[in-house]
């Protein structure tokens, strides 16, 4: 599917999951703040937190492996269109998944008994290989899937293998709705060392070959500051290259003095910020609208478009910058983090001597991944899971990290679940703060 036909991805109001543990255990109800899009789920060890998280992230996924795991009686996650996946346990080891059109059934004149569209077997938990079905309720027709703990198809992937024309309709219909699923990012705790094979766990000393996140992330941001600069500066010889042409011109604009002002002012301030981030390896002169003539606007004009142009590589990067920038270093006085065009990341002393990012303590590391990953790896509109986000902070840093999250969630629209069981994260939530939810028996 292209991008132009691919369908808008919603976002999640809601996430239940029923009995977790099996009978007398809780439920975990999340109704997710769509405004505010900062949700915490708050609990002591084993309340289910990180077990939700992954049930949430597989479901967007169209995936159940964690809940067929589970005893959970069962568990739904409804969209912001209103429809809704449930996902219940069978007698015979297997998962059924019902998709509920709720819009439609509402409009209907009279109260329908509600048939779920697609209902699906898994393997059984035992782990062998074998087929399982999923079946169009109406129809009767099936659609065999091979070995995947899966509840979502492709209908050109290898999981459908769609024997008919009704039962290649039921894999659409299933396949479509998890594509409007929001793209969800699950940031684990296992996150201080690059994941060389699946995944490498941070509570153990590093293995020689194992590389330092940090390190990682660095390297990678140097490469996209490099291009940024690149791009920069090839603009930049185009337009030198055709500014005596276009000064010579007899095309006539007319211009108003007062916005040219405006715009050289926001320019100087721009120009400010990116050389104070780094990514300018020189900072041109100021442009000064004193003394202009009116023979002297076209040309002032068309020089501050240039400038103003030759910037755009850098427009999105150095926002993203300033933010990260800006929260990092208020927490690592006196050590300073800094851009750097060739190394990504550079660490300063107070006395501004380099330091290798390993000199970075496992707090300063674990804040500078998640506000990398968040800043630079996620893009606007996705459901992003963070668990344990207090991990190797100071409470001063735990009770800052929300805010920092807020900030991040505002400008790049993005929706955020953060499962603690610090009490410095939630802090005062409860009364007007991001949206909590309290799991299982008093933390």
């Amino acid at each position: 599917m292209s991008t132009a036909e691919a369908p808008p991805r919603l976002r999640i109001t809601r996430f239940y999951v029923e009995q977790i543990f099996g009978p007398e255990s809780h439920d975990i109800d999340v109704q997710l703040d769509l405004q505010g899009r900062v949700n915490i789920l708050y609990g002591r060890n084993g309340a289910g937190k990180t077990l939700a998280m992954a049930m949430l992230a597989e479901l967007c996924e169209g995936r159940c492996d964690t809940f067929h795991r589970l005893p959970a009686a069962r568990v739904e996650l409804t969209r912001s269109d209103g429809n809704q996946v449930v996902l219940r346990h069978l007698d015979s080891e297997g998962v059924t998944c019902e998709l509920w059109d709720w819009p439609e059934l509402l409009s209907k004149s009279t109260w329908l008994p509600i048939t779920p569209l697609v209902e699906g077997l898994a393997p059984p938990s035992n782990g062998a290989v074998s087929n399982w079905v999923m079946r169009d309720v109406n129809t009767g027709s099936v659609v065999s899937v091979a070995g995947e703990n899966s509840v979502r198809g492709h209908v050109e992937g290898a999981w459908f293998s769609p024997s008919s024309a009704s039962s290649h309709g039921a894999a659409q219909n299933l396949a479509g709705f998890f594509d409007q699923m929001p793209r969800v990012r699950l940031v684990r705790t296992d996150r201080l060392f690059v994941r060389l094979s699946r995944r490498i766990r941070s509570d153990r000393p590093k293995r020689a070959g194992e590389q330092l996140m940090v390190a990682h992330l660095s390297s990678q941001l140097g490469a996209v500051l490099q291009q940024a600069d690149q791009a920069y500066r090839k603009r930049s010889t185009e337009l030198d290259a055709t500014l005596p042409r276009r000064l010579f011109s007899k095309e006539r604009v007319i211009h108003d003095l007062e916005d040219l002002k405006l715009r050289a002012d926001r320019l100087a301030k721009t120009e400010d910020n990116l050389a104070e981030l780094g990514l300018l390896r020189e900072r041109p002169e100021p442009l000064s609208t004193d003394s202009l003539s009116d023979q002297d606007l076209r040309t002032f004009a068309i020089i501050l478009g240039d400038r103003e142009e030759k910037l755009q590589p850098f427009a999105l990067l150095g926002q993203k910058a300033r933010l990260l920038l800006d929260s990092i270093n208020k927490k690592l006085k006196p050590k300073e983090i800094r851009l750097d065009l060739e190394a990504g990341y550079s660490l300063l002393s107070a006395a501004a001597q380099p330091l290798d990012l390993s000199c970075l303590s496992s707090g300063e590391q674990h804040q500078l991944v998640l506000l990398h990953e968040l800043l630079f790896e996620v893009e606007p509109g996705t459901l992003v899971l963070i668990d344990e986000p207090e991990l190797s902070l100071h409470v001063t840093w735990q009770q800052d990290l929300v805010a920092d999250i807020t900030r991040i969630a505002e400008a790049n629209q993005i929706d955020f679940v953060l499962a603690t069981h610090s009490p410095y994260i939630a802090g005062d939530a409860d009364e007007g703060g991001p949206n909590l939810v309290r799991l299982g028996p008093p933390a």
